[in-house]
Parts: C-alpha cells; structure tokens; sequence
C-alpha cells in the first residue's frame, strides 16, 4: 500500500491519474491477468512491484509491446531496460547494500563468533539479493561466523508453516543465536513461539519494519531491522514514467533507496504505525525535478 501511495502522490503531482488492480502474489497467473486488465483500461503507464520479468508471460510483454505502452518494474532484480520493460536500479541496490549493513551489525554484536539463521522468501528475487548479500559479507569479514539459510516461499508465508520451520530448526541447533529475516512480515508471532520453545536467547534482525517488529524491538526481542521507505518506490516508478514521456533517461544504475538501520535502542524513532518516510523531503525533491509549480 505504501508504494501505490507513492504512485498516487507523485500522479497527482504531475497531474496525471493512478489506479490500482489487487492480485494474488502465490498465484502468478492472477499477475499476468491484472496487467492485461490493466492495459485495456487505457492506461499510459503499468508499474508492477516485486516480480521480475522472468514471471511475466512471453503474451503478456507481447501485448504491451504491441500496444507501445511500457511495464515499470520496481522493487526487484533483474533490472529491465528494454522499450517495453523499464526498471529502477535503486531496490536492487538497496537490497544489497543493506543485507552488507546489517551483516556488519552481526558481526559486530556476536563478537566475531556467532551463528545465524538465515531466512529467505524466495518468491520474490530481491529478497534473495538480500540474504546473498547478508551471506556472502558474513564470509568475507568473519571467519569464524557461521550462517545457515532456510528458503521458503510465499505459500509457506500464508500458511503459516514458515515460522514452524524456523522454530525447528532453533531447537535442532541451539548454537544459533541470531535468526536474520529478509521481510519483516514473516515474523509474525515469533516472539510467543521462542518463548515456548525456551529460546527467547535467540536475537531477531531483518529487513523491513512493520508495527509488529517495532513492537519486537522495544520488547528487545528483535535487535536491528533496516528500515526501508516504500513510498519511495512508488515516487521512483513514477519518476521513470515521466522521463520516458519526455524521452529523457530513465535508469541511473548508481540510485539506491533511503533506508536506516533501527535497533531496539533507537526503535523510538519511529512513529506507531512503525512507517519509514525518511528523507521527510523526498517527494519535494522528485516534485522538483518534474518541474511541478507548488514545489
């Protein structure tokens, strides 16, 4: 919701129209449907958030191809640049730029010893850019560092299955102290579920804030989450819709998205509704580069 929020202040902005279509993210089919639902509505532009090209169907893109009206994909990897395909640089290298950050806070917390499970939501590839970043920097810096990854999927996430495995597999290995989740919906009654299996040891970071982590870190439960702003992304799609209109350039592979690594020291920071909105001055700053007078 936050990122068609984003999308509707920035239409508004440029005085253009943004609509939403809902559709079900364990069913891609349901995906390819809305977007062809959504060019027979005679939209201009069709920003989709979170599934790269590769799942979308070869008739789908043909469609769009055919009617000269381009698909923005955000919030994922790869990133499109294709007449019809367009995509913004600044998910993907936030994904990876954070999964860095919050290794480095890890490392630094476990005194240069300590073993992580790494949870990841494979469904969506930059969450997967995410916990390969987080891997990979743990590897390079720490030695003596241990990570062990789950891969799960979206269908595991709704069923509620996810958690179950994770809490199994704290108590198959009790030398894991730190469980490193990639979306921070995915920790959804956690905190009960580690004091029933008397692991309330186990130190909680990921990516992503939402009111229940917040609510994790002031407990003192969760320790580091990166806060992200979704908006921003919104504003970024639409960004790419009014440089093409323009023809000006519409990818620069060196953006990456505002984000801030919060602790439960500093979970204060964040309003209740636990919304990262920061630089406050974001949408100014976008509403500037597109001319807008009330800017």
């Amino acid at each position: 919701m936050e990122i068609y929020g984003g999308i509707q202040e920035a239409a508004e902005a440029l005085g253009w129209t943004a609509r939403s279509i809902k559709f079900d993210p364990a069913d891609l089919s349901t995906l390819n449907a809305g977007l062809l639902q959504a060019l027979t509505t005679g939209a201009d532009y069709v920003v989709d958030s979170g599934f790269p090209e590769s799942q979308l169907s070869t008739s789908t893109v043909a469609k769009f191809k055919a009617a000269g009206v381009p698909i923005i994909v955000v919030g994922t990897t790869p990133v499109p640049e294709t007449d019809t395909l367009l995509g913004d640089y600044s998910d993907q290298n936030h994904y990876v730029l954070a999964g860095k950050q919050l290794a480095d806070w890890f490392v630094t917390d476990a005194d240069g010893q300590g073993t992580a499970l790494v949870v990841n939501l494979t469904t969506y590839p930059s969450l997967t850019l995410f916990t390969d970043s987080f891997s990979a920097e743990v590897a390079k810096i720490c030695p003596s560092c241990r990570t062990d990854t789950i891969k799960s999927t979206i269908g595991d996430a709704l069923k509620g299955t996810l958690t179950a495995q994770v809490i199994a597999k704290l108590r198959a290995d009790r030398s894991i102290k730190y469980a490193v989740f990639d979306n921070s919906g995915e920790i959804a009654g956690l905190d009960a579920q580690l004091k029933t299996a008397g692991r309330t040891d186990v130190k909680v970071i990921g990516h992503g804030i939402d009111p229940v982590t917040l609510k994790s870190l002031e407990s003192g439960q969760a320790k580091a989450f990166i806060a992200y702003n979704f908006r921003y992304s919104g504003w970024a799609a639409t960004d790419i819709a009014a440089r093409k209109s323009v023809g000006d350039p519409v990818a620069n592979p060196k953006s990456v998205q505002p984000s801030q690594l919060i602790t439960s020291a500093t979970a204060n920071q964040l309003p209740a509704n636990a919304i990262f909105r920061e630089p406050a001055d974001g949408l100014q700053q976008f509403k500037k580069l597109w001319l807008d007078s009330g800017s």
